[in-house]
């Protein structure tokens, strides 16, 4: 018997074209190869195209410090070049850094805790609490920044999984305008109901997008899994991360405004007139700030605590003396001015022993700028001898001038609430053009001596400030009425006494 190897070899060619292409697929989830298993061809074909081919682990440690260093210049000259405030604070940047890190820790954990079998778990990255945090604790430009880097580390995380990389940088978006502008701690609950919301929808969108309809029931739970997680994060880390690095944020002012703060519970309760005053100067300054564009509830809330140095000595103010006499008649000028002025710096010690924050302890520090302490200044200048010498620096506040928009108007609300109440004193109809002068001169007098040269606030927004108290004070001091004196009423059966009993005839 003898082969024909040319035969041979051209029946098998033949056999093999009559048979079609055999080609193995993968879907999104499945396994590739079992544990223990030796992988063939494809399978490792498979395993390098989802990037789990087993690469040298220096590679991909040297692959994640160069998007590291890549991510670090780009935020960095963000920035530098657009917040200088926060490039120029070490403790900001820390805790910037701090969320990073802790993103990339919660990517990593879904990584490894997500079952492989069943595609859509990586929707389950909270990049909501990452962009959350961001606008709260910096504002809303920085939130919006940090899509970049979160969309770039979960691209990292997972290779070819486009649904999740588009899901982070949308979501990311998203987040940021739900929590820019909180004034209550109910927005911040309505924030989370919408953010879950929008992440069940978009997870099921770019579920059935870039993966399979199978992954899309998975995705769905995954997005409502991220929202309730996005909201457990942002709620536990909130108050954590503001006392840690001590900043102020919405929902730390929210907390400050409750009025059963022990500080303003003190000021209630020693210094009623000036608790009342703090009152008024903080609906003035929010209404002004609103007006303006600046922060309203920064402003508020620093206005209710500018005055608490006077529970110190608070019977020393002029609207805390009820039924008592003016101390003040038996002191000198120059003692009386140091009284006033120390209420300052005590107010200062104070917020300080409190832990408030430091924008609310400027406020307590600026509402007076290096004002002079008028009337006791006058009254020195009257009473001092021919020739005397009356050192103006002696009755000016030790204060500093304010240097936001916010406590200037705060300073602005403080000195108009006092004079506007000084002069319904006098005239118990004050109308709106007298309201206007008063407003008006005081803000003239501000701005001639210097006192607003630090702040950011323009003419523009000066006037929009001076119409806003004008309006704010012609609502408290309207005009009212003369309530006539009560008729006395004659005494009940008075009347039927009087008249005769009347006869019925039937």
């Amino acid at each position: 018997v003898s082969v024909d190897e040319a035969a041979t070899a051209a029946a098998r060619e033949a056999a093999a074209d009559e048979v079609a292409e055999v080609v193995r697929t993968y879907p999104p989830g499945s396994i590739v190869v079992n544990a223990g298993e030796t992988a063939d061809g494809e399978q490792l074909a498979a395993l390098r195209q989802r990037g789990l081919g087993g690469a040298d682990p220096w590679s991909a440690v040297a692959k994640a410090l160069l998007l590291t260093a890549v991510l670090l210049v780009a935020v960095c000259g963000y920035l530098r070049a657009y917040r200088s405030k926060v490039w120029h604070s070490p403790r900001k940047l820390l805790l910037l850094g701090c969320l990073f890190a802790g993103f990339a820790f919660a990517v990593e954990a879904v990584t490894l805790l997500a079952p492989e079998t069943a595609a859509g778990w990586r929707y389950l990255v909270p990049v909501g609490a990452m962009a959350m945090l961001a606008t709260i604790l910096f504002d809303p430009p920085i939130g919006l920044l940090t899509a970049l880097p979160v969309t770039a580390l979960v691209a990292f995380e997972a290779p070819g999984e486009s649904g999740a990389v588009a899901f982070a940088a949308v979501a990311s978006l998203v987040s940021v305008p739900l929590v820019s502008r909180l004034s209550a701690r109910s927005d911040l609950r309505r924030a989370a109901l919408r953010s879950t919301v929008a992440y069940v929808l978009l997870a099921g969108v770019f579920a059935a997008v870039f993966d399979d309809l199978g992954s899309v029931r998975v995705a769905l739970l995954a997005g409502l899994l991220n929202g309730v997680l996005t909201a457990m994060l942002v709620n536990a880390c909130l108050p954590f991360l503001e006392s840690l690095f001590g900043l102020v944020t919405a929902t730390g002012l929210l907390d400050l405004a409750d009025r059963n703060h022990p500080l303003l519970r003190e000021l209630e309760s020693k210094a009623l007139g000036s608790y009342n005053h703090s009152i008024m100067v903080s609906t003035l300054a929010e209404r002004a700030a609103r007006a303006i564009g600046a922060d309203g509830l920064l402003a508020s809330v620093a206005a209710l605590y500018h005055d608490v140095g006077k529970v110190r000595r608070p019977y020393f103010f002029v609207e805390n003396q009820i039924g008592i006499a003016n101390p003040h008649d038996e002191l000198d000028p120059e003692v009386s001015a140091l009284i006033i002025q120390d209420h300052v710096t005590d107010g200062v010690r104070m917020a300080q022993a409190h832990r408030l924050p430091p924008e609310v302890i400027d406020g307590i520090a600026t509402h007076h700028g290096t004002t002079l302490v008028t009337y006791f200044h006058r009254r020195a200048l009257m009473t001092a001898p021919p020739g005397g010498h009356v050192d103006d620096e002696h009755y000016r506040y030790k204060g500093r001038k304010p240097s936001s928009r916010e406590m200037a108007i705060l300073m602005l609300a403080d000195c108009c609430e006092g004079a506007s109440r000084a002069a319904a004193l006098t005239n118990r109809n004050l109308t709106r053009p007298d309201l206007e002068v008063i407003v008006r001169t005081l803000v003239a007098e501000r701005v001639d001596d210097g006192q607003l040269d630090e702040s950011a606030l323009t003419f523009r927004d000066l006037e929009a400030v001076s119409a806003s108290f004008i309006e704010t004070l012609t609502g408290v001091y309207h005009p009212r009425i003369a309530y006539p004196e009560p008729v006395p009423r004659p005494a009940a059966g008075s009347e039927r006494q009087a008249k005769p009993a009347q006869r019925v005839d039937t």
